[in-house]
């Protein structure tokens, strides 16, 4: 029962980036493995490293995704009800990734979580990321 709270506090005082890497990639393995565990990451102070991560220009774009989709996205599609309460306090940044666009991934991933928990983004303005629209009409010729 140790591991779990170890791996929180191992990501939320490393400051080497591939110990965050491995230490994300072994959170991710545990929340999609277990439901047991997701009340260890449930946390205030886990969401507040997460998104200090989620904002480093260091970490890298799969890790990020991997700490979005993979983790909170994962803690968010089980635990609903708490979710909403984790999540106000990043609306802003949630919405700086939805709508930066340099990785679609994260875009998509964040636009979701704020439809979905916040309602702070419309379901147009998250089909319009889903569905990036054609700048030009393609014709054969």
């Amino acid at each position: 029962g140790d591991i779990p709270l170890l791996l929180r506090g191992l990501l939320e005082t490393a400051s080497s980036d591939s110990v965050i890497v491995e230490t994300i990639n072994a959170i991710r393995y545990l929340v999609l493995g277990t439901d047991v565990l997701h009340t260890v990451f449930l946390h205030a102070s886990f969401f507040t490293t997460a998104f200090r991560h989620l904002q480093s220009t260091s970490l890298n774009s799969d890790s990020k995704q991997y700490l979005l989709r993979g983790i909170i996205c994962t803690l968010a599609n089980k635990n609903t009800d708490k979710m909403k309460d984790l999540l106000i306090p990043y609306s802003q940044p949630l919405e700086e990734l939805a709508k930066t666009g340099s990785d679609s991934v994260l875009s998509v991933d964040a636009a979701i979580l704020l439809n979905k928990y916040l309602d702070r983004i419309e379901e147009s303005e998250l089909l319009q990321l889903l569905i990036p629209p054609t700048n030009e009409m393609v014709t054969e010729g």
